[in-house]
């Protein structure tokens, strides 16, 4: 069956038949599509059930955590060395760091922070920690610091810090934060210690 010619000469494209079936088969294409957005949580377009897309700042969420065999854990608790192998939980409820947990570095910033001395990141070490994961317990602005501890081999500031909560100003020995915290993993998880 040849095209239909309307007036003027202008073709109407193929026969009735098979425009039926084009405009059914890009019907049911967008139904499709529509049904795989509500139920799938909108993966084609960056989002996804599965902890993917932005976070409450708007920053790009990270990857759920994968264990060493490359299974990945939905686990909502910190994660990570610094909580791993940490021992009965502290005073903020946070595990406690055990013995040894703390690198030579870190022990080496400790003193630093306890003796009012100088920092390897002046812009950084000793500013304010916005504790915008909610790990720590809830203070306000300003409760809590920062201080970066080197990593071997590494040429930025890395993933280690130390954070200290109450007093942050490191002045002299006489005004020491009350609270320590270690993380090794760039805020995804914590351990408490004393100094």
């Amino acid at each position: 069956m040849s095209p239909r010619i309307g007036p003027g000469g202008v073709s109407h494209g193929a026969p009735r038949g098979r425009g039926r079936s084009r405009l059914l088969l890009r019907l049911v294409f967008l139904l499709a599509m529509a049904a795989a957005v509500v139920w799938g949580g909108g993966g084609l377009f960056g989002r996804s059930g599965d902890g993917g897309g932005s976070g409450e700042d708007g920053h790009p969420k990270p990857p759920p955590a994968t264990g060493s065999d490359g299974s990945s854990s939905a686990d909502p608790r910190p994660r990570g060395p610094a909580s791993s192998t940490a021992g009965a939980p502290g005073a903020s409820g946070l595990p406690r760091c055990v013995e040894g947990e703390l690198t030579a570095e870190a022990r080496d910033v400790i003193e630093t922070i306890t003796d009012g001395g100088e920092f390897e990141y002046p812009g950084k070490d000793g500013s304010t920690f916005g504790n915008r994961e909610g790990l720590l317990p809830d203070e306000s602005s300003g409760y809590y610091a920062e201080y970066t501890v080197p990593t071997p081999g590494e040429d930025d500031r890395g993933a280690r810090r130390i954070v200290t909560g109450g007093d942050t100003t490191p002045t002299s020995p006489d005004t020491a934060p009350e609270h320590w915290y270690w993380t090794d993993d760039h805020y995804e998880s914590f351990c408490e210690f004393s100094a």
